[in-house]
């Protein structure tokens, strides 16, 4: 199905983050309406991992939540997404769509917060140094970022108001006082693990 008109139903806005030296990605769920994104660490670029995932998130959360939280995926036609069949299969109620060909701006609220995830994870820095409690870490704070166009409410403030409360904890996500953000490469520390990491790939190159 190719994107076109503004959907009713809540959209969640599928892309992917990549790092460098590696064939980690980072898989993000978008939730437009909050802004409120996850993020999960994939061991391979592959369409067969994404599925992973969302069945490990269907597991979690239960077919109902499921379906009420991802009655609508957009994503690029590429080859994470590109056999909607598959993600159809998990259950009968969450449907994928794409973006128009050369029309990424059809999904760019994803693509925002995507520059949130960078504050924390240079591109330069390779994702083989994070674990998956790490990425819960960075998308924590992010969803806790209070934002102007959301009334200095945070994304988690809004997703609550539109969800049930039990749901964020579901998710791994947590209240933070607005004090206590830290959106830099401080907040999980991996220079000392980078320089190691290049300097055993270095070694093995040669």
């Amino acid at each position: 199905m190719i994107f076109g008109k503004t959907p009713i139903l809540p959209t969640v806005q599928l892309d992917t983050v990549e790092g460098t030296l590696d064939d980690l990605v980072l898989l993000t769920m978008h939730f437009v309406e909050a802004s409120f994104q996850l993020s999960f660490l994939l061991q391979y670029k592959t369409e067969q991992a994404a599925i992973t995932q969302f069945m490990s998130l269907l597991n979690r959360l239960e077919l109902e939540r499921y379906n009420r939280l991802l009655p609508l995926l957009l994503a690029d036609n590429s080859s994470k997404f590109s056999t909607p069949q598959a993600i159809e299969q998990l259950n009968q109620c969450s449907y994928p769509f794409y973006c128009d060909a050369g029309k990424p701006y059809q999904k760019g609220s994803c693509e925002n917060t995507h520059t949130l995830i960078r504050h924390c994870i240079p591109k330069s820095t390779p994702l083989q140094l994070y674990t998956q409690d790490d990425i819960n870490l960075i998308t924590n704070y992010i969803n806790n970022y209070t934002r102007t166009k959301l009334g200095n409410k945070s994304a988690l403030d809004v997703f609550t108001f539109l969800y049930e409360n039990g749901i964020p904890k579901l998710l791994y996500i947590k209240p933070i006082a607005p004090s206590n953000i830290i959106l830099t490469p401080e907040l999980i520390n991996k220079q000392s693990y980078l320089l190691i990491f290049i300097l055993f790939n270095f070694k093995n190159d040669k």
